[in-house]
């Protein structure tokens, strides 16, 4: 972000980021609490737990993240002196990038209690691809569509997770 538009799109895309990234944390915490669960179960058990356990998360997540999403003008004009009033398109924008976690962790957490690691280094190659190739074609053209490209890779990565748990298994 600071070489194509410079320190003060940088410093806006980091807070950004990072007040999106809460959503995350949220999924982070509620996937520490169920890996333990998740790796007790047999194999077959694991498979009718994971649409389950997606739609949980599905059902705390989605909400949280529209609220953000919708309420960070307001917000950051309240919070914020003037100098960060580009931080709010970037953010309602950056909230999106989580909605594809649920997703994406059960499919980690699936391979993570069958022990199969490979296929999780795989879809972290994936992502570094879609960021970077998102970022120097679509991002080049300003800081708003540098975010909508990192929105654009979580979601394509989401789909790429979703392909690998049909393939491998």
């Amino acid at each position: 972000i600071s070489r194509f538009f410079g320190a003060h799109s940088m410093g806006h895309y980091s807070l950004a980021y990072n007040l999106a990234d809460v959503t995350a944390q949220v999924a982070e915490y509620i996937g520490d609490v169920l890996q333990p669960s998740l790796s007790r179960l047999d194999v077959e058990r694991q498979r009718l737990a994971l649409p389950r356990v997606s739609a949980l998360m599905a059902l705390v997540l989605f909400p949280l993240i529209a609220g953000i999403a919708v309420v960070a003008p307001v917000v950051t004009t309240a919070l914020l002196d003037s100098r960060w009033v580009g931080l709010a398109p970037m953010l309602s924008i950056l909230c999106l990038r989580t909605i594809p976690l649920p997703l994406t962790w059960v499919v980690g957490a699936y391979f993570t209690a069958r022990r199969r690691t490979q296929p999780i280094m795989f879809l972290g190659f994936v992502k570094l691809a879609f960021v970077i190739g998102l970022l120097v074609t679509l991002g080049r053209a300003g800081p708003l569509w540098a975010c909508t490209a990192v929105v654009l890779a979580s979601h394509l990565t989401g789909l790429a997770h979703l392909w690998v748990g049909w393939q491998f298994e």
